[in-house]
């Protein structure tokens, strides 16, 4: 036997970039292979490419000696970039989450030690690999136009930066709404619905680098950098909540997947109070405008993300996992305070109604240190703002007796049927009263339309008959809910309980029989 065959050799050393390959996600790997070698990704960057030559090359000729077509040709170089970065990047990402229901390959996966977070962590990072070649491609030409002058460099610098996180943004968003189905037919109506949605954004940030290479001022303006840096903190955090969505699509039904969710949610809080004081700051050194309306304007469009978002925490299933009960806090007031963060729908009311009133305090705090009088804080804004969550506590809650009609109800179902509540609550009278030959504009003029109520609330007061019907929503909210809520604390509160029990048991060395299934 030679001493190659011997059993104890030593294996060759690995290079520096196969020990780099081998911290690589085993997805990104995987991902990044057969994007290169599938036809999708192939014919789209060679394609896509060609043609953006073929246009420059174009544009040069017929421009001739005139060296000031350089905005042109950035926006021409641009446009097949944003085309490419922004709308075949994140469909591409669509289809590959998609391909592993169609091709029964997520079984594998699982089987595997990759956890959720690895698999939808390496959708994401080859998405961004992808952007990054389209950006080698597309770079040069780029800043080819600067050096064709009317193109300010720094312009250039942000739109690039803006872009590939936009793109990266957009392919996470992509993989979530992949991932919230197995149906074929139901993600061709995704593949509608994204297709249109990135051909909008495609055409908007065309617009906003039309503009900014006309007028590259603005970028070094202070009202710009405040303005971005507050959209890009909404941004991010949108794409961080659906990353983790993607990855509770994904674990075990037993898993703690919501409390990561409702965890950025909470994050959210603080961003949006940001929001509230930029604007505040904004109207008062900048445009002069009232601080307290467009504070409350950002309060309630913070308020329709955290109703959104409540939508799925409230339409989870009631009982606690076993793997949850395990996490919960012995002592007792830990427990009652991290109880709106675990999963169940009441424990979703919970969490509304918790964050609700931090933003609304947030909102009042924020107005009286900007130096709003205490009788400023008690105008329509802060009622409005009031209605605005006892709306949003009502439509969460009246779904709820349907969903006791049967226990095989999914949350899925639960979900829809808050979303059709409202829905119903908006359209249905108006459709009502159009019918019977009312006014298309004054049919949505009702109580169970909460933009109007809003409206009106901020602009003329109560509407006659507003108070009665909106305590009587709330009333209704409260009889429904109440037992629901008072339930899911007091099972944490029980497996509080049994958690401490187990820990003395141990403390003293007796083996207790302590069941926590119960």
């Amino acid at each position: 036997m030679s001493s190659h065959d011997s059993i104890g050799a030593v294996p060759p050393k690995m290079g520096f970039l196969e020990r780099l390959s081998e911290r690589f996600n085993p997805i990104l790997v995987k991902e990044v292979r057969q994007a290169l070698r599938g036809n999708y990704f192939r014919w789209t960057f060679w394609l896509t490419v060609s043609g953006g030559t073929v246009a420059a090359i174009g544009h040069i000729a017929l421009a001739g000696a005139d060296r000031s077509n350089g905005q042109q040709f950035f926006m021409l170089m641009f446009t097949c970039l944003a085309i490419a970065a922004l709308g075949l990047v994140p469909f591409f990402a669509f289809i590959a989450m998609g391909n592993e229901w169609d091709e029964n390959t997520y079984d594998l996966l699982c089987l595997s030690d990759l956890k959720p977070r690895h698999i939808i962590a390496g959708k994401v990072y080859s998405s961004g690999i992808q952007t990054l070649l389209y950006f080698s491609a597309f770079g040069p030409f780029l800043i080819f136009a600067f050096l064709l002058q009317g193109v300010d460099l720094g312009v250039v610098a942000f739109l690039l930066l803006l872009t590939l996180m936009l793109s990266v943004i957009l392919s996470t968003l992509a993989v979530m709404l992949s991932t919230t189905t197995t149906k074929r037919f139901a993600r061709m109506f995704f593949q509608a619905a994204i297709a249109a949605g990135l051909s909008i954004v495609i055409s908007v940030l065309i617009s906003i680098a039309g503009e900014m290479i006309r007028s590259p001022q603005t970028i070094y303006e202070p009202e710009f950098a405040l303005g971005m840096t507050l959209v890009s903190s909404i941004v991010i955090w949108i794409a961080a909540f659906a990353f983790v969505q993607a990855i509770g699509r994904l674990a075990h039904p037993e898993e703690n997947s919501s409390t990561p969710a409702r965890t950025i949610a909470l994050i959210g809080v603080p961003v949006a109070v940001a929001g509230m004081a930029a604007t505040c700051l904004s109207a008062h050194g900048m445009f002069g405008s009232n601080r307290g309306d467009l504070a409350t304007i950002f309060f309630m469009f913070a308020g329709s993300v955290l109703f959104m978002v409540s939508i799925g925490f409230a339409g989870e299933a009631e009982r606690l996992g076993r793997r949850v009960r395990m996490t919960i806090p012995t002592k007792r007031w830990a427990a009652f305070l991290v109880t709106p963060m675990l999963p169940g729908g009441a424990r979703g009311l919970a969490f509304f109604l918790m964050t609700s009133f931090l933003l609304a305090g947030s909102l009042t705090a924020t107005r009286f240190i900007f130096g709003d009088r205490l009788s400023d804080l008690l105008d329509s804004s802060t009622l409005g703002m009031l209605v605005a969550i006892a709306y949003g506590f009502t439509y969460l809650t009246l779904p709820r007796p349907l969903f006791r009609v049967s226990k095989k109800v999914t949350p899925a179902a639960r979900r829809m049927l808050i979303v059709v509540l409202f829905a119903g609550g908006v359209f249905l009278p108006a459709i009502i009263t159009a019918l019977l030959g009312g006014s298309p504009m004054g049919a949505f003029e009702h109580f169970g339309n909460p933009p109007w109520v809003l409206y009106e609330i901020m602009n003329s007061g109560f509407p006659s008959g507003a108070v009665e019907t909106i305590l009587g929503f709330v009333a209704i909210g409260i009889l429904i809910s109440a037992r629901a809520i008072w339930r899911s604390y007091s099972e944490v509160m029980h497996f509080s309980a049994v958690a401490r029990d187990r820990a003395r048991a141990t403390s003293s060395g007796v083996t207790a029989n302590v069941d926590a299934t119960e």
